[in-house]
């Protein structure tokens, strides 16, 4: 062996151990995806924290009103150090495992606003959510997302033709389009959904929304509107180069499902039917200004007014004020208005998506929704039909993943519940579309 070679096994057997220090990572907090639309699924986690270490999440975004909104929530994490809000349990702005909870559970940065000013304005602008990552005390990473109504290359046009009040709602991309005529109930005017239009307008729906009554040009009640109003308006959706003429659905709730299920048992061209809170019946006229029924039929056609049900005086005019249980009164106990008002769902040959919350406090649309079911399979059809009953959910349906807009109060269901109804519906919604339609899901 050389004197180098007995030199360098010395120095190796004698050289001390060197401890090598653990290489600490940095505390990260991911959102995915990082823009994308209101209804997209959202991804928080964090990583490099210490194995069990307590941390904070907080949110804030501001609404189109342009109030500020916050959240936040505990957690723990992990043996690695990780944490992922769809698997990790959080308390705080909400409780449990919700991958979306900052996101709904957001309340007003000013405690002082209360009532109608409390709710959150989704608006049509981008919303540009802020997320911190905080233990101690500490910022240790920080995140932002994305979140737009629709796409901005969706063009959205008033429509003053032919008689019409409406707006609609034109896809990006070439060539013709499956199309919605889309209206609301006995609010009147143009529909209050505009997030719900924007979403499907982007997933390649062309959409008409449309006002029948309280509206400078129209009636101001919602009385012997007729049916040939809707006709003209499919018509219209028909004669534009951009819209797929047969391939149109018709879409609305609670009081405008009386119509759109009457135009389909009348108009074969009618290819998907979707009616959220939805009617089995027709119920009397209504005055939105006076709160009060018309004394007349909601509905004509052909120069007719259609069979229609009130509320006489007695045991169940005496529920009014449940709302719910009104309504549900009078049809269990009004058997032959029952038969006489009864819309005939099984001459619609489309198929139908129903949606109606089992906690519906404006009338019993879960009761409605199932009779419309029986109805349609007594006649042997409906095998294409869907029906979904949300838990915990009321008379509206939420538009978005985010902080619902919602008087629980009034209308039923609560937060929790218009989320978990809003994340079963609208995919169901979607694919029912993109089946009967052909949009994209």
């Amino acid at each position: 062996m050389t004197v180098l070679a007995r030199l360098m096994c010395l120095f190796l057997v004698a050289a001390p151990e060197v401890a090598v220090a653990p290489v600490r990572s940095t505390p990260t907090l991911l959102v995915t995806p990082a823009d994308a639309l209101v209804d997209a699924p959202t991804s928080i986690q964090a990583s490099g924290l210490e194995p069990n270490q307590a941390l904070l999440v907080t949110a804030r975004v501001v609404d189109g009103h342009g109030h500020a909104f916050t959240s936040q929530a505990r957690f723990t994490a992990d043996a690695h150090g990780a944490v992922d809000l769809s698997t990790s349990k959080a308390s705080g702005s909400y409780s449990g495992i919700d991958a979306t909870g900052l996101l709904w559970s957001v309340e007003p940065e000013a405690s002082a606003r209360r009532g109608p000013e409390a709710l959150f304005w989704l608006g049509t602008e981008p919303l540009r959510w802020q997320f911190d990552l905080v233990v101690a005390g500490h910022v240790l990473a920080h995140a932002e997302a994305v979140r737009r109504v629709g796409d901005p290359a969706v063009r959205v046009q008033a429509v003053h033709e032919q008689g019409l009040v409406a707006s609609v709602a034109i896809p990006a991309g070439e060539g013709r389009h499956p199309a919605i005529l889309h209206f609301g109930g006995s609010e009147g005017g143009l529909p209050r959904d505009p997030a719900r239009v924007a979403l499907l307008a982007s997933r390649g729906y062309v959409v008409l929304s449309l006002a029948y009554f309280s509206d400078a040009s129209l009636p101001s009640s919602l009385s012997a509107v007729p049916l040939e109003y809707f006709r003209k308006a499919l018509d219209w959706l028909e004669d534009q180069p951009y819209v797929d003429g047969s391939r149109i659905g018709v879409m609305s709730a609670s009081r405008g499902t009386e119509a759109a299920l009457l135009l389909a048992t009348v108009f074969e061209d009618v290819r998907a039917v979707i009616v959220m809170a939805p009617s089995s019946v027709v119920w009397g006229g209504f005055d939105p200004g006076s709160r009060r029924n018309t004394g007349t039929s909601p509905w004509t056609f052909r120069g007719r007014e259609i069979a229609y049900m009130t509320v006489a005086p007695g045991r169940c005019a005496r529920l009014g004020a449940a709302g719910a249980d009104m309504f549900r009164c009078a049809l269990t106990e009004y058997h032959e208005a029952v038969v006489r008002t009864t819309i005939p769902v099984e001459r619609i040959k489309a198929p139908l998506l129903l949606a109606a919350g089992l906690d519906d406090r404006i009338w019993p649309s879960a009761l409605m929704a199932r009779q419309i079911e029986d109805r349609r399979a007594r006649a042997g059809v409906g095998a294409s039909d869907t029906a979904l009953y949300l838990p915990h959910s009321g008379h509206v349906l939420a538009t978005w993943l985010g902080p619902p807009s919602i008087d629980f109060d009034r209308t039923g269901g609560d937060r929790v519940g218009a989320i978990r109804a809003f994340e079963k519906a609208w995919p169901a919604i979607v694919h029912f579309l993109h089946v009967n339609l052909g949009g994209a899901q």
